[in-house]
């Protein structure tokens, strides 16, 4: 079997009770997922550390992700890819690269932050300006934002 073929939930669950592995090889190691992740931050920023600021994030969290098996949430790769100047099937791509789901149109935040992304680009904002547009207009519609504590 191609091991670059994503594989239906029946076959997932065929292949875990044969002993077989359930997810194809391609996605059980993130490793080169991760280094061309941290390859592109290090090209557009100067440091991981002056990355993580713009992504009101803690360096050592983004350390963490990078250097071993902690995983990094939905909304901070969204966080991430916003800052990174990526567009909607970028971000859409990244999600479902690192296994954490996709955009969901149906839901009702993920619209906002959509329609948020596409009027900062309109107005050419670029890295953190672009992230606290997306947070001011999350605010305004009384959603919860990507950011959960911004402490820089």
């Amino acid at each position: 079997m191609d091991k670059n073929v994503k594989l239906s939930a029946d076959e997932r669950f065929q292949k875990a009770t044969s002993g077989q592995p359930a997810i194809p090889e391609k996605f059980t190691d993130l490793k080169k997922e991760k280094l061309w992740l941290r390859q592109e931050i290090e090209r557009q920023f100067p440091s991981v550390n002056q990355f993580a600021q713009h992504c009101y994030m803690s360096h050592s969290h983004l350390y963490d992700f990078f250097n071993k098996t902690k995983r990094i949430s939905y909304d901070k790769m969204i966080i991430i890819c916003i800052v990174l100047g990526y567009d909607i099937e970028k971000i859409k791509s990244m999600l479902e690269c690192f296994q954490l789901g996709t955009l969901y149109m149906e839901n009702e935040r993920i619209c906002i932050i959509i329609q948020a992304l596409r009027e900062a680009d309109l107005q050419d904002l670029r890295q953190r300006q672009r992230l606290d547009y997306v947070e001011s207009r999350l605010l305004d519609c009384k959603m919860q934002t990507l950011v959960k504590n911004k402490f820089f």
